[in-house]
């Protein structure tokens, strides 16, 4: 396990005192589990992933939805550290902020990143992570909140693409096309084989506001002779 995640608390300090201090965090952990009801009923029923990890990045304790947005059980889980599911280009930048709130500097932070699946499938999540210290101020553990933004991504994505498409299809059409403001009816934006009838045509009305006008290039004789556009207002 990289040693890069242990705070500054943790140089010159004996082997026996350093499983002391994590065998406290694992007694109140197990005061926690035992005793409040409030804390088994919150993790069970979660509406998005929670879990309980340790300073060397153990998951201690998951809930549910957890489990099943990594496609893991409790029990697969809780032999793994949460570097083993985090995808490794995003590795780093979660270690900074751990190291961070190890050192004392931040109490929580909040952090989009991607797990990777048991089955291999990425997984886009938004974190809300805190932490519990102890007496000393050192930390006991860190609770996250894990949020499974994928479908969000996957949306996102598609609609890039589905622009994009938009884009090459407008520039590229061998019509003539232009994209008008529906509230004043004013050109914006004019292809190519729209420019080639005369480019002073952008940004000239094309209708009445609160009217519909459908407007047509068509090409004549020649790859670059159009005819004048066609127009009919509704």
């Amino acid at each position: 396990m990289s040693t890069t995640t242990r705070d500054s608390r943790d140089a010159g300090q004996s082997p026996a005192k350093r499983a002391d201090r994590e065998g406290d965090a694992f007694s109140t952990l197990d005061r926690l589990r035992k005793n409040d009801e409030v804390f088994r009923s919150v993790f069970e029923r979660g509406l998005i992933g929670m879990a309980i990890s340790s300073r060397d990045m153990r998951w201690l304790e998951v809930n549910p939805r957890l489990c099943r947005m990594l496609g893991y059980s409790r029990d697969e889980l809780l032999q793994r550290t949460w570097s083993d599911d985090t995808h490794p280009d995003d590795l780093d930048g979660n270690l900074e902020l751990l190291e961070r709130m190890l050192a004392g500097e931040i109490d929580e932070y909040t952090l989009e990143k991607r797990f990777i699946r048991k089955d291999g499938e990425t997984v886009y999540a938004v974190l809300y992570v805190t932490c519990l210290r102890g007496d000393d101020g050192s930390v006991q553990f860190v609770v996250s909140h894990i949020h499974d933004v994928t479908d969000r991504k996957r949306a996102e994505a598609a609609l890039r693409e589905s622009e994009e498409q938009y884009r090459t299809l407008f520039e590229t059409a061998l019509v003539g096309l232009f994209r008008a403001r529906i509230t004043d009816g004013i050109i914006d934006k004019i292809n190519e084989a729209g420019a080639r009838l005369g480019a002073s045509r952008a940004r000239k009305r094309c209708w009445r506001p609160g009217s519909v006008r459908t407007t047509i290039f068509r090409r004549s004789s020649g790859p670059d002779s159009f005819e004048s556009w066609s127009t009919r207002d509704a």
